[in-house]
């Protein structure tokens, strides 16, 4: 049997990352040392000594269309980071063979003004976090959206924490999110709230039973009655961030740490 590993580094995961920093316009400096578990944004499991995070956020600098394929090999990888690489799509998505993967980041990924970037989470069935942050989410295109997130609820049942901050959300996505049941962490920060939207949020807020941390900054509330009854909802809420709203702040639910921002 031939050596699979060397000097703390499987071969071909090693193999595998030079393949994707290939892609690459200016790739990072990996190559000076066989051990691929001491190069930059590269994490081993301290046991198995497989590659268990990646950090290949910004590093593209071009339109980078990931290939699921070239990822398939690190069956020990729990946490991988694309954000900020303008992605538009995901090539061959065979995410579900990627049955260790617990957080996924693909925020800033702002090329795209639809459904796009979200084939990239189809098939990742074991997602506990995920970051879809600034990604130009368009109210526009709602209806595609709303039945894209619809979707991905309906396999991503053990998500806990999600980031859709700083898109732009109508009523209609807010509805969308209701089917995230198992949130326990959600940052809908900078997306456009309104005191309109009050109905829909306590809409979703009675479905997101399990929710103890929620980020609602930076969108224009303008009174605590717009948003009150909607968080009376939330019974296992710990922390709330309501900070740059138009709004005075109020002890609104005892048993919850209010965030400011000065």
């Amino acid at each position: 049997m031939g050596v699979l590993y060397c000097e703390g580094c499987w071969n071909f995961e090693r193999e595998a990352l030079q393949a994707i920093n290939a892609q690459f316009l200016m790739p990072l400096s990996w190559g000076n040392g066989t051990d691929c578990c001491q190069w930059e944004r590269v994490y081993c499991n301290s046991t198995t000594r497989r590659v268990s995070k990646l950090d290949l956020s910004d590093v593209a600098y071009h339109y980078w269309h990931p290939n699921y394929t070239d990822f398939l090999v690190f069956q020990d990888l729990k946490s991988l980071s694309l954000g900020s690489n303008d992605i538009a799509y995901c090539l061959q998505n065979e995410g579900m063979r990627l049955n260790n993967l617990e957080e996924l980041d693909l925020g800033d990924n702002s090329l795209n003004t639809s459904t796009a970037i979200l084939s990239c989470v189809d098939g990742f069935s074991s997602l506990k976090s995920l970051s879809l942050d600034s990604n130009w989410f368009d109210a526009n295109s709602s209806t595609l959206v709303h039945a894209a997130f619809q979707t991905l609820s309906s396999n991503l049942l053990s998500l806990e924490v999600l980031d859709v901050g700083n898109n732009h959300f109508s009523n209609d996505l807010l509805a969308a999110l209701g089917g995230f049941n198992s949130l326990k962490n959600l940052s809908l920060s900078g997306t456009g709230l309104i005191s309109d939207s009050a109905p829909h949020i306590q809409g979703l807020f009675s479905k997101l039973i399990n929710l103890e941390v929620l980020d609602m900054s930076w969108n224009n509330f303008s009174g605590k009655n717009d948003i009150a009854a909607s968080l009376s909802a939330l019974s296992s809420l710990k922390s709330l961030d309501l900070g740059v709203n138009q709004m005075t702040l109020h002890s609104i639910l005892s048993n919850v740490t209010l965030c400011r921002h000065n």
